[in-house]
């Protein structure tokens, strides 16, 4: 991962998704870039106003992470443009080529709102590239992961990604069996096909220095968001991924969709991996 773009809208919970940037983009020594759009409504002047608030809040990540000896080196390259955010971010993603793109929950993140779109489910919509929502405020490196897997393409970058952005996590693999009746060697079979397909991403994905992470496989009769959703708080992970269904995340914008109920409803940061 040598590229990574971070989308602000300068919201009062954008130092979250900032620091989160900041730590990853130290841990893989890849290049952060941060974008952030002022909408044509907003008056004059209103680009210089933000590039100051951005520079000042690298600056304090800059200081907190050099204190925890995470950040140290991070300097980020900072975009202020005009237009309207879920375009004008599609449109650099489409430019850089980030491998991942990270976004606050952003102020017009509510559930009312998901239905009809958030700048995050429209940049969602038009970019296959992986999206972590940056939720809660962070403290370290992610430590427990859940990743929900069906060997899909989706869910395959899905668990690629998190191995990447988390490499020293505890990772749980969750299945959703939603069609099948409740026999235990039922689901053991499929316990064994997730955790044979899992293995084999783990050690094609990992660096030959990086420690091999602790698996869990848990495979869970039910629908997908309902087995994810009761595994989170029981689990209660620091990130969640899964993957989102069409090239181009269209299907993951409907209402009641896997993806739109983890963002409006999880607690934790959510990564969403698209179809390469």
């Amino acid at each position: 991962m040598k590229k990574i773009l971070f989308a602000t809208d300068l919201d009062a919970r954008s130092d979250r998704a900032l620091d989160r940037a900041m730590m990853i983009a130290t841990a893989l020594n890849a290049k952060l870039h941060i974008l952030h759009v002022v909408e044509n409504t907003w008056p004059r002047g209103a680009e210089k106003v933000a590039l100051t608030e951005i520079e000042n809040l690298v600056g304090i990540s800059q200081k907190i992470h050099r204190i925890s000896k995470e950040g140290q080196g991070v300097t980020p390259e900072i975009k202020v443009i005009r237009g309207k955010p879920a375009k004008e971010i599609v449109k650099e993603i489409k430019s850089i080529d980030p491998d991942l793109v990270i976004m606050g929950r952003g102020k017009d993140f509510t559930i009312e709102k998901i239905i009809i779109g958030t700048t995050v489910e429209k940049v969602i919509a038009k970019s296959d590239k992986p999206i972590l929502v940056v939720k809660a405020r962070p403290k370290a490196a992610y430590e427990t992961c859940l990743v929900a897997f069906d060997n899909s393409t989706g869910s395959r970058s899905a668990l690629e990604t998190t191995l990447q952005i988390a490499p020293q996590a505890n990772l749980i693999i969750v299945n959703a069996a939603e069609y099948l009746r409740a026999q235990s060697d039922e689901l053991g079979n499929i316990e064994d096909l997730i955790h044979g397909h899992s293995s084999k991403i783990i050690e094609e994905t990992i660096t030959p220095d990086q420690k091999k992470p602790d698996l869990q496989i848990l495979v869970d009769r039910g629908a997908a968001t309902d087995v994810i959703l009761t595994r989170v708080a029981e689990i209660k992970p620091d990130l969640v991924a899964c993957g989102r269904t069409g090239k181009t995340g269209l299907k993951s914008l409907l209402p009641g969709s896997t993806a739109q109920v983890l963002l409006g409803h999880l607690p934790c940061d959510v990564l969403l991996a698209g179809v390469k």
